[in-house]
Protein backbone atom coordinates (compact mmCIF):
# COMPACT_ATOMS: atom_id res chain seq x y z
CA UNK A 1 0.00 0.00 0.00
CA UNK A 2 2.88 2.39 0.72
CA UNK A 3 4.38 1.48 -2.64
CA UNK A 4 1.15 2.27 -4.37
CA UNK A 5 1.02 5.63 -2.62
CA UNK A 6 4.54 6.46 -3.75
CA UNK A 7 3.69 5.43 -7.30
CA UNK A 8 0.53 7.53 -7.22
CA UNK A 9 2.45 10.44 -5.79
CA UNK A 10 5.10 10.09 -8.51
CA UNK A 11 2.45 9.95 -11.21
CA UNK A 12 0.71 12.99 -9.73
CA UNK A 13 3.99 14.87 -9.52
CA UNK A 14 4.72 14.02 -13.17
CA UNK A 15 1.28 15.25 -14.19
CA UNK A 16 1.82 18.47 -12.26
CA UNK A 17 5.23 18.95 -13.90
CA UNK A 18 3.67 18.31 -17.31
CA UNK A 19 0.89 20.81 -16.59
CA UNK A 20 3.42 23.39 -15.41
CA UNK A 21 5.46 22.83 -18.58
CA UNK A 22 2.36 23.25 -20.78
CA UNK A 23 1.41 26.37 -18.82
CA UNK A 24 4.92 27.77 -19.38
CA UNK A 25 4.63 27.17 -23.13
CA UNK A 26 1.20 28.81 -23.23
CA UNK A 27 2.49 31.73 -21.17
CA UNK A 28 5.39 32.21 -23.59
CA UNK A 29 2.95 32.14 -26.53
CA UNK A 30 0.76 34.73 -24.80
CA UNK A 31 3.83 36.90 -24.08
CA UNK A 32 4.89 36.59 -27.71
CA UNK A 33 1.40 37.59 -28.88
CA UNK A 34 1.38 40.56 -26.53
CA UNK A 35 4.77 41.61 -27.89
CA UNK A 36 3.45 41.40 -31.46
CA UNK A 37 0.36 43.40 -30.50
CA UNK A 38 2.57 46.03 -28.87
CA UNK A 39 4.70 46.23 -32.03
CA UNK A 40 1.63 46.59 -34.25
CA UNK A 41 0.18 49.20 -31.91
CA UNK A 42 3.47 51.13 -32.02
CA UNK A 43 3.43 51.01 -35.83
CA UNK A 44 -0.17 52.19 -35.87
CA UNK A 45 0.69 55.08 -33.57
CA UNK A 46 3.62 56.02 -35.80
CA UNK A 47 1.45 55.84 -38.93
CA UNK A 48 -1.26 57.91 -37.23
CA UNK A 49 1.32 60.50 -36.27
CA UNK A 50 2.65 60.64 -39.82
CA UNK A 51 -0.89 60.90 -41.17
CA UNK A 52 -1.60 63.73 -38.76
CA UNK A 53 1.47 65.56 -40.01
CA UNK A 54 0.31 65.02 -43.58
CA UNK A 55 -3.14 66.38 -42.76
CA UNK A 56 -1.50 69.36 -41.07
CA UNK A 57 0.59 70.03 -44.20
CA UNK A 58 -2.49 69.75 -46.43
CA UNK A 59 -4.36 72.12 -44.13
CA UNK A 60 -1.51 74.65 -44.33
CA UNK A 61 -1.46 74.34 -48.12
CA UNK A 62 -5.22 74.87 -48.31
CA UNK A 63 -4.86 77.89 -46.06
CA UNK A 64 -2.13 79.27 -48.38
CA UNK A 65 -4.35 78.70 -51.42
CA UNK A 66 -7.21 80.44 -49.63
CA UNK A 67 -4.98 83.43 -48.85
CA UNK A 68 -3.79 83.57 -52.46
CA UNK A 69 -7.38 83.34 -53.73
CA UNK A 70 -8.41 86.22 -51.44
CA UNK A 71 -5.48 88.31 -52.67
CA UNK A 72 -6.37 87.51 -56.28
CA UNK A 73 -9.96 88.53 -55.57
CA UNK A 74 -8.80 91.83 -54.07
CA UNK A 75 -6.53 92.43 -57.08
CA UNK A 76 -9.40 91.63 -59.42
CA UNK A 77 -11.61 94.13 -57.61
CA UNK A 78 -8.88 96.76 -57.88
CA UNK A 79 -8.49 96.05 -61.62
CA UNK A 80 -12.27 96.40 -62.01
CA UNK A 81 -12.23 99.76 -60.20
CA UNK A 82 -9.29 100.93 -62.33
CA UNK A 83 -11.08 99.82 -65.52
CA UNK A 84 -14.18 101.79 -64.54
CA UNK A 85 -12.05 104.84 -63.79
CA UNK A 86 -10.29 104.47 -67.14
CA UNK A 87 -13.65 104.17 -68.91
CA UNK A 88 -14.78 107.43 -67.29
CA UNK A 89 -11.59 109.17 -68.38
CA UNK A 90 -12.06 107.81 -71.91
CA UNK A 91 -15.64 109.16 -72.00
CA UNK A 92 -14.46 112.57 -70.82
CA UNK A 93 -11.67 112.59 -73.38
CA UNK A 94 -14.08 111.63 -76.14
CA UNK A 95 -16.46 114.40 -75.05
CA UNK A 96 -13.63 116.92 -75.04
CA UNK A 97 -12.24 115.84 -78.42
CA UNK A 98 -15.68 116.13 -80.02
CA UNK A 99 -15.61 119.84 -79.25
CA UNK A 100 -12.66 120.33 -81.55
CA UNK A 101 -12.97 120.37 -85.29
CA UNK A 102 -10.10 119.71 -87.59
CA UNK A 103 -9.75 122.10 -90.51
CA UNK A 104 -8.61 120.72 -93.75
Amino acid sequence: MITLSVEEQTRTNNEIASNVSETNVETQEIASSISEIAHVTKDMAKNSSEAALGVKDVSKNIQSVNIAANEASKSSQQVNISAKDLAKVAEELQFLTQRFKVKE
